[in-house]
């Protein structure tokens, strides 16, 4: 799985839940999430410099959910985020 550099999803919508295969442990991971929010996803690389020139190699993955707050004095937000995993 690629992500664009941290473009959100391929849509403009708000979600509330997040899956991913993650083929080389064998697991299925889930984030989900209330209220909806924004996802946006990030490679996570490094660049190293060898005797064939750049090389980059992943190391993983960020999301990051976003959510745009506009509270008045005083008013609150309350969120919770659930990750769980199971295998394929």
């Amino acid at each position: 799985m690629r992500f664009a550099g941290g473009a959100p999803l391929d849509d403009d919508g708000w979600r509330d839940a997040f899956n991913v295969t993650l083929s080389s442990h064998e697991r299925s991971a889930t984030l989900r999430w209330d209220p909806p929010a924004r996802l946006f996803p990030y490679d996570v690389d490094s660049v190293t410099n060898s005797e064939a020139g750049l090389e980059r190699t992943r190391q993983g993955f960020c999301v990051l959910v976003a959510w745009f707050v506009d509270l008045a004095p005083g008013q609150r937000l309350t969120a919770a985020i659930e990750a769980s995993t199971r295998p394929l």
